[in-house]
């Protein structure tokens, strides 16, 4: 929700982040929005049980560049 108001992620974030982590950071990042985006119903489930608003799960899908791959065509897809 904060990238969709404020932008993308600052570098300086970035790379405090990563002088405590590591590029693990980078990963663990990239590894949600693609689990996101893999999954649809675990995308809606993680929208319901957070209480997300229509609304603000069409800006987190738009901020996110989601576009929810059919299942089976990636290796990652996983029904969480």
């Amino acid at each position: 929700m904060i990238q969709s108001e404020w932008g993308c992620i600052p570098a300086e974030a970035w790379d405090k982040a990563r002088s405590a982590y590591g590029i693990t950071i980078d990963r663990a990042y990239n590894f949600a929005i693609q689990m996101l985006n893999n999954n649809q119903s675990y995308f809606d489930k993680c929208m319901k049980n957070l209480s997300i608003s229509t609304e603000n799960r069409e800006k987190i899908v738009k901020t996110l560049r989601l576009e929810f791959v059919p299942p089976g065509s990636d290796n990652c897809y996983h029904d969480y």
